[in-house]
């Protein structure tokens, strides 16, 4: 949501309705890194009154001028109830711009070329009345009323392309700049404070987009599906909860990947009935399961899990005793049948035997011949379509270049998008002083330890890069130290920011998908050039 600056301007000075419109659906529809300011007054001769001042830390400040009429053009004329033939929309928009300019460029010598773009808003017409096309105004100069429903991407028509690392006006001076055209009124960009605000955002929206789905466990199948960030592991822990205070039964809560695990037991605390946790360690410790000596050394091997223990299970399973009245599987995707079919055999045949999976298909890493349900075969299927994770630069690249799900509406602006271009082939040196240089700047922005993940597209960058002390496995995290780990190990976590890292290229596009969709707030790409190049990013400009 964009920020009303100033906080406590009252919509109801403006005495225009569009206006009114206009600023309500900024507002609505762009993330809190837009400052909207609405009727600026600046003191020019002559004096200037704006409409609306945009003012943004990577794309800077952009005037709109609004106009609630159809516009028409005759013999190369604007016409319209309320215009000056000799000026119009376009001389207006011209004459606020320069004056903005003037406020802005008054801030520092350093910002005497900075260039205000603008928009002429229409917001109660698709289009002109007439075929006749203005000569004075570009396509991208005017906004429509359809525009409006997708205001934070027209808004992109209208300013410069930039990037976080190349912006508009400098971090240094954009307070200055939102100060000098509101004189009268306090202003100050924290970031760390944004990034607090944006997580509760994204919370909310994500708890507000699940809730919905929440009752499916009403049906004794259940299969939802849904992209990276579409709240597939919130939903699992909202059944967990539900299976507990609303029906207090036998529950099962199982995932592939052992951190996700973990992370379920922190959110779910402690119940009686309810047993929590990555299959094979839940398996595991199963009532009846005979024990597994796990030997020294063969804990992060993976072909150790792939085969002894898998084996132990399935020759061992028929001694299991528990029983259960709800089996939740997220990851579902990562399971192989006779797992599925194996947990299935758990269900208490005089209990409600509710099996409910989760699960997306376009993250499915470990190839064990998961096919999904069928409502021919009794599933009550469901998909998540909005991406409540990611915020919105980090949800676009997603979007845009690996298939992901859409951002809602009024999802904040990603804190950055950078990419480090590395030589190919990649010196190990070279990649790990850009790691590490990458840490201190995170750091230094203000990113805690514990919200900095490094995910390495292959294992070779994650062992060259744990020889520092800095980085550590997940099971060793802790202060002082950066959590240092294949995406594959991180898969179905999250973090503020994330360090994407890789030594070769090419890599496949699941692995992409999986490891981009880990950053809630900032995405950083360390790696070959092709790597930034699939992903649509330029090399960041130091």
């Amino acid at each position: 949501m964009g920020r009303l600056h100033p906080a406590d301007f009252s919509l109801d000075r403006l005495k225009d309705r569009a206006e009114r419109t206009m600023v309500t659906t900024l507002l609505d529809g762009t993330d809190n890194y837009w400052v909207v300011m609405p009727d600026v007054h600046i003191a020019e001769t002559p004096p200037a009154q704006v409409d609306i001042v945009l003012a943004h830390p990577v794309y800077g400040v952009a005037v709109i001028e609004v106009k609630g009429y159809h516009p028409e053009i005759r013999g190369g004329l604007w016409r319209g109830p309320y215009e000056n033939e000799g000026v119009g929309p376009p001389g207006q928009l011209n004459r606020n711009q320069r004056a903005v300019e003037s406020v802005v460029r008054a801030v520092d010598h350093s910002l005497r070329n900075v260039h205000v773009p603008g928009a002429v808003a229409f917001v109660n017409a698709r289009g002109f009345k007439t075929d006749e096309r203005p000569r004075d105004l570009m396509d991208r100069q005017i906004l429509w009323s359809g525009d409006l429903d997708e205001i934070d991407e027209a808004l992109l028509r209208v300013v410069p392309k930039r990037s976080p690392d190349n912006p508009v006006i400098p971090p240094e001076f954009f307070d200055r700049v939102v100060r000098a055209l509101r004189p009268d009124v306090e202003f100050e960009n924290d970031p760390v404070a944004y990034a607090a605000w944006a997580r509760q955002i994204l919370e909310r929206i994500g708890a507000n987009h699940v809730k919905v789905l929440e009752r499916l466990d009403a049906n004794r199948r259940v299969y939802v599906t849904g992209g990276a960030g579409t709240g597939k592991s919130r939903l699992a822990v909202a059944w967990a909860r539900r299976s507990q205070i609303g029906r207090v039964e036998r529950t099962l809560l199982v995932c592939f990947n052992e951190a996700l695990g973990h992370e379920f037991r922190h959110h779910l605390g402690d119940y009686e009935d309810l047993e929590v946790g990555a299959y094979f360690p839940v398996s595991l410790e199963l009532d009846g399961m005979p024990p597994l000596v796990i030997p020294p050394g063969r804990r992060d091997d993976p072909d150790f899990w792939n085969n002894e223990v898998n084996g132990h299970l399935h020759l061992h399973w028929p001694l299991i005793t528990e029983r259960f009245d709800t089996i939740i599987v997220d990851e579902v995707q990562d399971f192989s049948p006779a797992w599925l079919a194996q947990l299935e055999a758990l269900l208490d045949p005089d209990g409600p035997r509710r099996m409910l999976l989760i699960g997306d298909v376009h993250q499915q890493i470990h190839q064990r011949g998961f096919v999904p349900p069928r409502p021919e075969d009794g599933w009550t299927l469901c998909e998540l379509v909005v991406n409540t994770r990611n915020s919105f630069a980090i949800a676009r690249l997603l979007k845009r270049r690996l298939g992901g799900p859409n951002a809602p509406r009024g999802a904040p602006e990603s804190t950055h998008l950078r990419h480090r271009d590395l030589p190919d082939p990649v010196e190990p040196e070279a990649l790990r002083a850009a790691v590490t240089d990458e840490i201190v700047r995170l750091r230094s922005e203000g990113f805690g330890d514990d919200s900095i993940a490094v995910v390495c597209l292959d294992s070779s960058a994650r062992d060259l890069l744990r020889q520092s002390s800095q980085f550590c496995r997940w099971e060793d995290r802790a202060e002082g130290r950066v959590v240092c780990e294949t995406v594959r190990r991180l898969k179905g976590l999250e973090y503020e920011t994330v360090v994407m890292v890789a030594s070769r290229w090419p890599i496949d596009d699941t692995l992409l998908y999986v490891a981009v969709s880990r950053a809630v707030l900032g995405l950083t790409v360390i790696g070959p050039p092709g790597l930034g190049e699939r992903l649509g990013l330029e090399p960041t400009t130091e």
